[in-house]
């Protein structure tokens, strides 16, 4: 009889260590390997973050695969179509946004109350939306201000004092700005321009659009009954791209040929000191890679200014998120993966020891706050201070990326102006090409794909 006993007790503790092991709440998490670090594993930061998370939540197991950089997207479309996906992805915002207006991600708005979206940036939080709904826990948002100058030809060519810089927002008017262009123009430096545009691909063109358009007050699309048109024929946007097509044909402001350059342009010409100024760039990101690189430091000292705007326009701005999403599933699930995604994202050291961008809320930027963030940048730093205060004075310019023909939307841009700044068609020919032809795509997706 004890014999017997002893054995029923062997068996029920096995058991119920079976019940123990089967009643872990398993996820899987897959992850861009955004934060490398060279002397440590390419999954050193997400299994850092895990096991704080299973320490708090010993109920549930995250499993972690790192995507590669080359194939990972490929990886994620075919898990997606197959219905093999994982529980979290963290990934670039556009791409979790995409899914989850696809209707395969489940939202935040059960995790995310009121007080923590009141602590977003507002205008950062409605990027993450989608139907007025939350789908991204925002890691960061590295924002570009707008115009890298270079100093070393602003100085060249006594253009300093034309610059916004005594203004703490660095905001300044297209006339202001073209003052500026022309400053450099009459300056006559050799083998140097104001600034260069490329349209033979599509790299960059919603940067173009943030200036020529958006900042004139034009909006590339509206969104009616759910359904997208294009609007970039509007007298904003016509007026825009006239203004630039001028400025840059003036000699010596645009490099010549805009309709041929590529976005090596950037390499060869900003990088080499040709160039007074770019329209792509100004984040936290672009200034550290100037400044770790001694040899272009001969050539670049970058400061950082607004998008130049029409009066009464605020200074729109773009933003690269990295960001966590969570796939429909179970309840059980969804849940415990929200709250991993919540875990991630407030967690104290996450700007400092991952090196990433800008955060998102203003609790990271408040000493008094449980969620201070301690700056990986060297402190009181004009440029460095500049560019982590972009979201106090400007706003998100709307890139239409959830548009469901948002890739043919850029390319087309981009081949349209080709013929405009060849002189092949002005301004309003190429805009209501361009805007015809996008329409077109519009309806040709909702005829295949009705909205319900």
């Amino acid at each position: 009889m004890k014999k017997l006993l002893l054995v029923s007790l062997i068996c029920l503790f096995i058991f119920g260590l079976a019940i123990t092991v089967t009643a872990k709440v398993n996820l899987t998490f897959w992850a861009y390997p955004y934060f490398t670090v060279p002397d440590k594993e390419l999954d050193w930061f997400e299994s850092k973050i895990i096991q704080e998370f299973e320490e708090l939540y010993p109920e549930v197991e995250v499993d972690l695969e790192m995507l590669p950089s080359s194939g990972g997207h490929e990886k994620i479309e075919i898990a997606v179509v197959t219905g093999t996906q994982p529980d979290i992805l963290l990934h670039g915002g556009v791409k979790v946004l995409s899914y989850a207006a696809a209707g395969i991600l489940s939202d935040f708005e059960d995790t995310m109350d009121a007080e923590e979206q009141a602590d977003h940036y507002s205008d950062i939080l409605e990027t993450s939306k989608v139907d007025g709904k939350v789908y991204a826990y925002y890691l960061s948002a590295d924002g570009s201000p707008g115009l890298e100058i270079n100093r070393f030809i602003a100085q060249k060519a006594g253009a300093m004092g034309l610059l916004p810089l005594d203004r703490k927002d660095r905001t300044w008017s297209i006339e202001e700005f073209k003052k500026f262009a022309l400053k450099i123009a009459e300056a006559d430096i050799p083998e140097t321009y104001a600034f260069a545009l490329h349209f033979t691909d599509s790299n960059c063109q919603h940067n173009y659009i943030k200036f020529m358009h958006q900042a004139f007050g034009a909006t590339p699309f509206v969104v009616e009954d759910g359904k997208y048109r294009c609007t970039m024929n509007s007298p904003e946007a016509v007026e825009g791209l006239e203004w630039y097509v001028d400025l840059y044909n003036t000699p010596g402001v645009g490099m010549p040929g805009p309709e041929s350059i590529g976005i090596d342009y950037y390499t060869n010409y900003w990088y080499t000191g040709k160039l007074a100024f770019t329209l792509a760039g100004g984040s936290i990101g672009s200034l550290a890679g100037v400044r770790k690189d001694p040899v272009v430091m001969e050539k670049l000292d970058m400061i950082t200014v607004a998008v130049p705007t029409k009066e009464g326009i605020k200074p729109p701005t773009g933003i690269g998120t990295r960001a966590l999403g969570v796939f429909k599933s179970t309840p059980e699930k969804e849940k415990y993966a929200k709250l991993f995604c919540e875990f991630y994202a407030t967690r104290p050291y996450l700007w400092e020891e991952s090196g990433m961008a800008c955060p998102p809320r203003k609790g990271c930027f408040d000493p008094n706050s449980p969620l201070y963030q301690t700056s990986p940048y060297p402190p009181n730093d004009p440029e460095v201070e500049y560019i982590l205060r972009w979201p106090e004075y400007m706003t998100v310019a709307s890139q239409f990326k959830t548009c469901p023909v948002y890739q043919q939307y850029r390319s087309t841009y981009a081949s349209v102006m080709q013929g405009v700044f060849s002189g092949e068609l002005t301004p309003k020919e190429g805009l209501n090409i361009f805007t015809n032809k996008i329409n077109k795509l519009l309806d040709e997706y909702y005829e295949e794909n009705p909205v319900e």
